[in-house]
């Protein structure tokens, strides 16, 4: 089983930037009917209203709902051959354009490691005992937190 690509939720989250869609802090999920909570997304195009490069100008919006389905994948078993090929990485980058800055940062660790360190023709590099201690404990703060977040 492979991680579905995220490409098309990321187009779907751009359109709704057109929308005009606003910005509030992530928050937890309270299990009630309440709307759900959504997050900024990163931007993906520079200047805010100055023009000025420096200041981004945040695109579109993310619910909970719909981080959670993104992340879904991530909490699931996958094939060892997923595990750092190519789509690995690029599902980790785009969760990490999606997340906040303390997973963002955690991902981030990961995106490198899978990307330099792992591969899927060399079984012994996947495995998970043998990553460097930096690296099991960003997966573990990961693992955690997107389950407190999504389970």
């Amino acid at each position: 089983m492979t991680s579905p690509s995220l490409s098309l939720l990321r187009l779907r989250l751009l359109r709704a930037a057109a929308v005009g869609v606003g910005l509030v802090a992530l928050a937890a999920c309270s299990g009630t009917d309440a709307e759900p909570a959504v997050t900024d997304v990163a931007p993906v195009a520079g200047g805010g209203a100055s023009g000025d490069p420096a200041t981004p100008e945040p695109v579109a919006t993310l619910t909970l709902v719909d981080y959670c389905v993104v992340v879904a994948p991530f909490l699931q078993p996958v094939e060892r051959a997923y595990v750092g090929s190519d789509q690995h990485v690029a599902d980790i980058a785009e969760l990490k354009e999606l997340s906040e800055p303390a997973l963002a940062e955690a991902l981030e660790l990961l995106e490198r490691h899978y990307d330099e360190a792992v591969d899927p023709a060399n079984p012994d590099s996947q495995n998970f005992p043998s990553f460097p201690e930096d690296v099991k404990a960003a997966a573990l703060f990961v693992d955690s937190e997107l389950r407190a977040l999504c389970e």
